[in-house]
């Protein structure tokens, strides 16, 4: 097997933004700690007025030239008002003042080194990659591990804007060009209302780099923490099991397919579950079994190394001893170097505690602490290396809407090698877990620079805080319509059944109003049916009355003919027209009588139809159910422990 190959993509030299632009406004207020609004913020407006001025000229300015032009603009106006009435110049003096700390940093030296940020160098321009007609693939790597949270920011904004206005002048195609790779994605692409000036540029890609052949691979283990437009815009997704009940219903239904909840809740470890948007049935496989030496992230000094080596032509040996590219795992035979391991606990500048080997290889914990643990020492003493240890309790409240949730959680960052770089382990912890003391013989590695005093471990604390109070977040269902809010632990099935009877409360208090009206509509038609039908009933009396009447005065004057006694025709003729009228009368009433009973069923029927439309119009609340953030409060966040853990680094448990 040849290293070369990793090696190389390993210890590409980080690029000099000093010499490279576009420069991002964004960025540069990132920098120096400040969020920023593209539209409503003066300084961001004037940095991004100085720098559209100098690309239109031609010029690629550096941060020195943009740090004068912003303390004297090239400009008198923005806008319809005078420069100094937008953005006052003391003002300006002290932004300029705060980026020339940053050039004027030991640590930004580094900045102003290394190869510049050309991404047609790097990726080539429409007639393909570099080195790809001779077979070979370029692979860039860019290691942030090193850097605070600032400059991470600075320099990904400044990376992923080059790369945005790359793809914008690259001619449409359905091959792949390039993909880009971003691991631990979460923090740099929040969901509302966090705008971090990393989101727009990555959100624009996801869009529409695809059309001119540029792939985006996004990895993180919080999909909370993506925006849901980057979760939508996505084509494939690769699920791995979500043990949180919150997390599967954000990426479920982030990406439209909450049925398969069950399905990712129960993912083995290793167990992926493929989604592919132009497919109906997902696709569950195994990553395969590869022999890793699973050491951790390069150091800096690592990288050096390598990168020496790299110069030098000659591939760098991993197994040598701490001289080349790995050091030997912690509690190798290595430590019996005397110089790297104590016989006891170094001092420490806080409290600190002793993990028990038996929690920290057992199958609650899972695998994190043994695939870091190197084999046992001849002598069979365990070794201890320092980890740092915060026990936090959370509570997001939201006491207007009567919703607070108490959460408990502790995090523990091993191992600790250039500052808090990686993702923390979070774990359950009881007391009989951590040991009353450490056990006998047992080794200990030293604490790091940036750890061995208070203050440094004070600094410490307050990082973690702040990077809880900006990041962790819980969901809280809202209906703003039905005034319905979601309770502590509630998924959305049970929100869901709450909101369905809310708006069946309200339909059936309209449909209540209705009848009532119609009620009284249908007991009008009702009382006239009953005088009607009464009015009828006499009607026809009258009619046989008259008839028989007439009938016999059509005898009488029949036999007064014969009798000799002659009697008027006119008489039988009144008893004829009598019975016709009132028979007629019973006719007109019959069809009153109709025409109401048809007036009743029309009623009925509107009344159905009202009904319906009523259940409908209710109906389509039911779509309105939003998710909210519930943000924690300063003082929602409470360490209750915070210091050192000593973590074993041997497998071998001691007696």
């Amino acid at each position: 097997m040849s290293w070369a190959p990793f090696v190389a993509r390993r210890a590409r030299p980080m690029p000099s933004p000093m010499s490279c632009g576009p420069w991002s406004p964004s960025g540069l207020m990132g920098l120096v700690g400040r969020d920023s609004d593209p539209v409503r913020d003066p300084a961001h407006v004037v940095l991004s007025h100085i720098l559209e001025l100098a690309w239109a000229a031609g010029e690629d300015p550096d941060l020195q030239t943009l740090i004068l032009r912003l303390v004297d603009p090239p400009f008198e106006k923005v806008g319809v008002f005078p420069v100094d009435r937008f953005f006052p110049s003391d003002d300006r003096m002290d932004l300029a003042m705060l980026l020339n700390g940053v050039v004027a940093s030991p640590s930004f030296a580094a900045w102003t080194k290394g190869a510049s940020l050309d991404i047609d160098r790097m990726l080539g321009g429409p007639a393909g990659l570099p080195g790809a007609d001779q077979g070979r693939i370029p692979v860039h790597v860019f290691s942030l591990a090193h850097l605070p949270d600032e400059q991470r920011q600075f320099f990904l904004t400044l990376l992923l804007g080059r790369l945005r206005a790359w793809s914008r002048g690259m001619p449409g195609t359905s091959a792949l060009r390039a993909v880009l790779f971003f691991d631990e994605v979460a923090g740099y692409l929040p969901p509302h209302p966090r705008n971090p000036p990393t989101k727009a540029p990555l959100l624009t890609m996801m869009k529409q780099a695809r059309a001119v052949g540029l792939g985006v691979l996004l990895a993180t283990q919080n999909p909370v923490d993506i925006d849901y437009k980057a979760l939508s815009n996505a084509g494939l997704w690769f699920l791995g099991r979500l043990q949180t009940k919150q997390d599967r219903d954000r990426l479920l239904g982030g990406i439209g397919r909450p049925a398969l909840d069950a399905q990712v809740a129960g993912l083995g470890k290793r167990h992926f579950l493929l989604i592919d948007a132009k497919t109906d049935e997902p696709q569950e496989f195994q990553t395969r079994w590869a022999m890793s030496y699973l050491r951790g992230p390069f150091t800096r000094t690592e990288i050096s190394q390598v990168q020496a080596m790299l110069s030098d032509g000659s591939p760098p040996d991993l197994a040598s001893s701490s001289q080349g590219l790995a050091s030997p795992p912690p509690g190798s035979q290595a430590d019996d170097d005397p110089g790297a391991l104590l016989g006891a606990p170094p001092p420490v500048p806080g409290d600190s505690w002793t993990l028990d080997p038996r929690v920290a290889f057992s199958a609650r914990i899972g695998d994190h602490f043994s695939t870091l643990a190197g084999p046992g020492r001849r002598d069979g003493r365990p070794v201890f290396h320092p980890a740092l240890l915060a026990d936090l309790e959370l509570r997001f409240d939201d006491e207007r809407h009567g919703f607070v949730l108490n959460h408990h959680e502790l995090r523990i960052w091993y191992p600790l090698e250039d500052g808090l770089s990686q993702q923390p382990l979070r774990v359950e912890l009881g007391a009989g877990d951590l040991l009353p003391s450490p056990p006998d013989g047992a080794l200990f590695g030293r604490l790091p620079g940036w750890l061995d005093e208070a203050s440094e471990l004070k600094k410490l604390q307050r990082q973690i805080t702040d990077d809880v109070y900006r990041s962790e977040t819980r969901g809280m269902f809202v209906h703003a319509k039905l005034k319905l809010y979601g309770r502590p632990g509630e998924d959305r099935a049970a929100f869901d059944a709450r909101v369905a009877a809310a708006i069946q409360d309200r339909v059936d208090a309209d449909v209540a109003k209705l009848k009532d009206r119609f009620e009284r509509d249908s007991q009008r038609i009702e009382d006239r049916l009953e005088t009607k039908r009464a009015r009828l009933v006499e009607q026809q009396g009258i009619v046989r009355s008259r008839q028989a009447a007439e009938v016999v005065n059509v005898g009488e004057t029949i036999m007064s003919w014969f009798s000799g006694r002659h009697r008027s025709v006119s008489t039988a003729m009144t008893k004829r027209r009598q019975s016709s009228q009132a028979q007629d009368r019973v006719t007109r009433t019959q069809q009153q009588i109709s025409d109401l009973e048809q007036d009743a069923y029309e009623l009925e029927r509107t009344l159905e139809e009202k009904i319906v439309d009523i259940t409908a119009k209710h109906q389509d609340l039911a779509d309105q159910v939003e998710e909210k953030d519930v943000r924690l409060e300063r003082n929602d966040i409470r360490l209750v422990r915070f210091g050192i853990l000593w973590v074993p680094a041997t497998r071998r448990l001691p007696a």
